[in-house]
């Protein structure tokens, strides 16, 4: 490596990717950056060409490194990256995205302009297949990984902790991950939103920046139902690890998730799932197939949610009988969320 130390250094990992990593790499070698910066490749245990796509273009530019992973998964790959970076911020983009030449100048600058924040996301924009089936609606984008807020920047944080910024577009300023630690690996999905919350909890700042805005090609097989299906299973176990629906208010803010709880999971929960299911078996009844597929996410949802709060809920040791559960959930209810004192 250079003995100059970068001003920013580009995570950006990769598995199996080779034909669309090229293409990605020369976006990010031929930044107009204003800084030093370098660019590391995270090989996530690639069976194809990827290391010889990243030596092609190392002889050019010495800013690009090679790094190898063998643990499978992001967060051990995104871990790698950050263990091997050398400068002060910390940017992750995908190897899928093309970013715009101005990118890691906009991270850069956004970091001094701000001193008070400790990390940035910005506008996550898809490219569009040809054809898009009508039930993909704006309420259920979810599962493309998109961001956009808007053209004015927001503070985010433990009084506004409900947007996400996404990982493909998202930088950190290195002592976050010395304050917080790294990304959980237990986390394969959605670590973006689970340390977010952990450093909102820790008193962190982040900023969504809408300048700082790339597009990503939505790839067809994610324009299926049973791709959906699964993406409404899968993160609702993931957030159920981290407490999500219980962590944020309505207006927002991070809360401590007291409250009644029957088998481990607030009672709310279990009134959204019921309202779910009703307005579903009524959008059916009105043939309404674009509502129903929506009502029947939001189930598939919240139940992978509950399902998973009541396993690690009798894995804990704590779990009581049902009438118990029952009896104990009514009372602290009708105490308006507390227990009563002894």
């Amino acid at each position: 490596m250079s003995c100059r130390i970068p001003g920013v250094s580009v995570v950006i990992c990769t598995y199996n990717r080779c034909c669309k990593l090229g293409v990605a790499l020369d976006a990010l070698l031929a930044q107009d950056a204003g800084v030093p910066y370098e660019v590391l490749v995270v090989d996530n245990n690639s069976t194809d060409e990827t290391h010889a796509v990243v030596a092609e273009r190392q002889r050019q530019f010495p800013r690009l490194h090679y790094v190898f992973e063998a643990r499978q998964g992001l967060p051990y790959a995104r871990n790698a990256g950050i263990r091997a970076a050398r400068a002060a911020v910390i940017a992750f983009t995908d190897d899928d995205v093309v970013v715009g030449p101005e990118w890691v100048g906009t991270i850069a600058s956004a970091f001094e302009e701000h001193p008070e924040i400790d990390m940035i996301g910005g506008r996550v924009r898809p490219v569009w297949p040809r054809e898009v089936p009508q039930w993909v609606t704006r309420i259920q984008l979810g599962p493309f990984a998109l961001g956009e807020r808007g053209d004015a920047p927001i503070r985010v944080s433990a009084d506004n902790a409900a947007p996400c910024l996404v990982g493909a577009n998202f930088a950190f300023r290195r002592e976050v991950f010395e304050r917080i630690g790294l990304f959980d690996p237990e986390y394969t999905k959605s670590q973006d939103r689970e340390i977010q919350l952990r450093l909102w909890r820790a008193g962190g700042v982040g900023l969504y920046l809408p300048s700082l805005a790339i597009r990503v090609e939505v790839p067809p097989e994610r324009l299926t139902k049973r791709y959906f299906r699964y993406w409404y299973t899968t993160y609702g176990v993931y957030h159920a690890r981290m407490r999500l629906l219980e962590s944020i208010d309505r207006e927002g803010r991070l809360t401590d998730a007291r409250g009644p709880r029957l088998f481990g999971a607030p009672g709310f929960l279990y009134r959204q799932l019921l309202h779910h299911a009703i307005r579903g078996v009524a959008a059916l009844i009105r043939f309404d197939r674009t509502a129903a597929f929506y009502r029947e996410n939001r189930v598939r949802y919240l139940f992978s949610y509950l399902r998973e709060r009541h396993r690690r809920y009798a894995a804990s040791g704590q779990r009581r009988s049902a009438l118990s559960e029952v009896r104990c959930f009514l009372t602290t209810h009708r105490h308006g969320g507390q227990r009563p004192a002894a």
